[in-house]
């Protein structure tokens, strides 16, 4: 098969389709819990429509074959940029981007119809191309994320970057091809080589973007292990994990640790009284209010059923006291029912400490115990 634009592509459709399967399939699977996937495959999606109507010029009409073929790809890149805004959870500027495809499909209309001009078409789709690649190039680059999705983050952006130059480079050609002897052929030979240049950028970003997916998933994943699904707090095995992690550290620094253990108070009369799920939506307002009451770097974990376990690193025993009153007057003061059914609830704490990180987290935490069931008391 001889490898002319047609053929090229053509490779670009297959390829377009291929990613988009896998975009769409990877976008059904985690059922819309990564952000931009959905974006990303209709991006893939136009990309293969645009290629194909390209592929259609012989046939097709002019408006097919150039200005709709042209807008779909331009769109395709719009498509992208979304795609990269929500997988940052930031806004969509719906406005600015309904502006740019419209903008763009007039001027693609006017340059085919009105006043044909091969070189403004190129400069149009080549310009928008390259402005929104820098521009979900910058937005991967910004923000602190940690090392595997900065890893993941930079590469794709790095192949964005890549396909913008890629555009700017075609860009650039368009006077040297113009005042060649042979034109055309001149012309033909720089699309072959852009194509090939641009669809190897296409492939390192849909590889990107497939690296994005995949941290994104692991990281949800790791994040469902380490959590107790109802109140987000750190699960029983995780949170001694934590601990004996931390006392390691304050041992080595000689700092001090003070460990909460706080326990809701005739929560069975809850759960008996008005039902199971007012008892759990009691359970994850808890966990709310006790982060409303600690300091940023407080360990939370949900220790079992209705007790909670606080782990206050470099904190002495007074302070530990102030955040445990802290913690017990705000949940005493919030309403946890709904106004047609008030639901209040009091819990009671245990404060432990080590002045030096010395001894065991399991002894930490059982000596904690033993102080909130004199409490309750």
């Amino acid at each position: 098969m001889p490898l002319d634009i047609v053929t090229l592509r053509v490779m670009s459709l297959l390829f377009a389709a291929l990613i988009g399967a896998v975009l769409a399939a990877m976008q059904r699977t985690t059922r819309g819990t990564i952000p931009g996937l959905r974006e990303w495959a209709l991006a893939c999606l136009s990309w293969g429509v645009a290629s194909a109507a390209f592929v259609s010029r012989d046939v097709a009409p002019a408006f097919v074959a150039i200005v709709c073929a042209n807008a779909t790809l331009a769109a395709s890149f719009a498509l992208l940029f979304m795609g990269v805004r929500r997988f940052r959870d930031r806004p969509l500027p719906w406005r600015a981007l309904f502006i740019y495809v419209a903008v763009v499909f007039v001027v693609l209309w006017l340059f085919t119809y009105v006043h044909d001009s091969f070189a403004a078409r190129v400069v149009t789709v080549m310009g928008a191309q390259a402005a929104l690649y820098l521009a979900a190039a910058r937005e991967l680059f910004r923000g602190d994320d940690d090392r595997s999705h900065r890893a993941a983050c930079r590469f794709t952006a790095g192949a964005l970057c890549v396909g913008a130059g890629v555009a700017l480079l075609r860009i650039a050609t368009l006077p040297a091809t113009s005042g060649s002897p042979d034109p055309l052929q001149a012309q033909i030979a720089v699309d072959v080589l852009y194509i090939i240049v641009s669809v190897v950028a296409a492939v390192a970003v849909c590889f990107g973007l497939i690296m994005l997916a995949h941290v994104r998933l692991r990281a949800q994943l790791e994040f469902l292990a380490s959590h107790d699904s109802l109140t987000n707090a750190y699960t029983h095995r995780v949170f001694l994990d934590l601990g004996a992690r931390e006392l390691a550290r304050a041992q080595r620094g000689q700092t001090p640790v003070t460990l909460l253990m706080l326990d809701l108070d005739l929560f069975k009369r809850v759960n008996d009284t008005y039902g199971h799920l007012a008892g759990d939506l009691v359970l994850e307002r808890t966990a709310a209010v006790l982060r409303s009451a600690l300091r940023g770097h407080d360990i939370l974990g949900r220790y079992g059923g209705e007790e909670f376990a606080v782990l206050l690193p470099d904190a002495k025993a007074e302070e530990g006291l102030v955040i445990a009153e802290r913690a017990r007057a705000r949940i005493a003061e919030t309403e946890f029912g709904t106004p047609a059914v008030p639901i209040r609830i009091t819990v009671s704490v245990g404060v432990a400490v080590s002045p030096d990180g010395r001894g065991c987290i399991e002894d930490l935490v059982a000596l904690a115990d033993e102080l909130l069931y004199e409490a309750k008391r």
